[in-house]
């Protein structure tokens, strides 16, 4: 395990020094970078290295009451405005991040939110994410623009603006389980309308044998939709079959709300 030179004030721009220790955790063939508690401004983006760990102190959601109440949270500033640009962090093979907050503090409207690029992005295979917290994404985790298999997610929690997850172009064994989008940043009601509105938590295209177990959304326009796959479950895969288990909480406007329960579905 190692440590960065990064300052985390939350006023010093630690992306290099962060960059830096992955880098070098990389060329040693894979190590564990560790983030103590701090909060770590990223003006920048970030690439975790093929079986480097980017790890922090956060284990469990809490909603933001101004403070720091995650231990190691991450600021984004990078890509304001640019939502096709590099994501904030990109995860190369067998890349992961656990036990962090990542938060845009420059995200303060709500009427339209401000664009920014995705949080994160899998490379290729075996990306994780473990005990994450999104508080204000416009788009969250994309484990789909780019091909990559057996994906792991646990406990990945947030309140995303346009999107939360996105899976495609899985071709073996994805794993998601303990997914909660709910209001972590804002429950106003321009934000809760806005997000009532425009807002999908879940989108999955093709992901061969994987499993979704535990997951709900709160307040959001879409729960969850599938695409590109003619089955009856909205929630899920196709090509061959799937478990999954959520758990969808209803509220205002209740229009959005769909149950959806264990199930699996055959091959087409």
């Amino acid at each position: 395990m190692s440590t960065t030179l990064a300052r985390g004030d939350g006023k010093t721009d630690d992306t290099t020094a962060i960059q830096s220790a992955l880098d070098t955790a990389g060329k040693q063939g894979g190590n564990v970078v560790l983030l103590p508690r701090g909060e770590y401004l990223v003006g920048g983006s970030l690439r975790v290295p093929k079986d480097v760990t980017l790890q922090g102190i956060c284990r469990a959601p809490n909603r933001g009451t101004g403070g720091n109440d995650f231990g190691s949270l991450l600021l984004a500033t990078g890509g304001k405005g640019d939502p096709d640009g590099t994501p904030f962090i990109s995860l190369e093979e067998s890349g992961t991040l656990y036990g962090l907050a990542i938060f845009y503090p420059e995200q303060t409207r709500p009427e339209p939110p401000v664009e920014y690029p995705w949080t994160a992005r899998q490379l290729s295979d075996n990306a994780s994410l473990i005990d994450v917290i999104l508080l204000n994404p416009w788009q969250g985790v994309d484990f789909g623009t780019v091909t990559g298999g057996r994906h792991y997610i646990s406990g990945l929690y947030g309140q995303p603006l346009k999107i939360g997850l996105f899976i495609d172009r899985c071709f073996d064994v994805g794993r998601v389980e303990d997914v909660h989008f709910w209001p972590f940043w804002k429950a106003d009601p321009k934000t809760s309308i806005y997000t009532a509105n425009e807002t999908t938590a879940i989108r999955i295209g093709r992901a061969d044998w994987s499993t979704c177990l535990t997951v709900s959304s709160s307040g959001v326009r879409l729960a969850s939709t599938l695409f590109k796959r003619q089955v009856e479950v909205r929630m899920s895969c196709s090509h061959n079959a799937v478990r999954t288990r959520a758990s969808l909480e209803q509220s205002q406007p209740p229009s959005w709300r769909m149950a959806i329960r264990l199930m699996q579905v055959s091959p087409l």
